[in-house]
C-alpha cells in the first residue's frame, strides 16, 4: 500500500476565511482523505491545516486527480502538492 501527504491551498480565499476550508475538508474527506495520520502503533495525530493523508493502492496521479476533483468543488483557483511517502516522521502534532 502506498501512502501520500497532500497539501491543498485555495488561492482566492483570504487567510482568515475558514468557511471555504471547511467545505474543502468535507470534500477531501468524501474523496477518502484524512486530516489525521496514524502511527505504526495505531495512534492518531492531527495534521496541519489543509494537509491530508491517504493510503491505498493508488498512484500519485490517482491521488492528484482525487484531490483536484475534491478541491475544484470548492474553488478552482487552488494549488495541490502531493508527496508519496515511504516513511513519515513528525514532532509536535496534537494527538487526535
Amino acid at each position: 500500500m502506498s501512502q501520500f501527504i497532500v497539501r491543498v491551498v485555495l488561492h482566492a480565499v483570504a487567510e482568515l476565511s475558514h468557511q471555504n476550508y471547511t467545505y474543502l475538508h468535507a470534500a477531501m474527506t468524501n474523496a477518502g482523505f484524512s486530516r489525521k495520520i496514524k502511527t505504526d502503533s495505531r495512534e492518531w495525530y492531527h495534521l496541519p491545516p489543509a494537509e491530508y493523508w491517504i493510503t491505498g493502492s493508488h498512484t500519485i496521479s490517482d491521488v492528484y486527480y482525487m484531490a483536484q476533483t475534491a478541491a475544484n468543488t470548492v474553488d478552482k483557483n487552488n494549488g495541490i502538492l502531493i508527496s508519496e511517502c515511504v516513511r513519515i516522521k513528525w514532532e509536535g502534532l496534537k494527538p487526535a
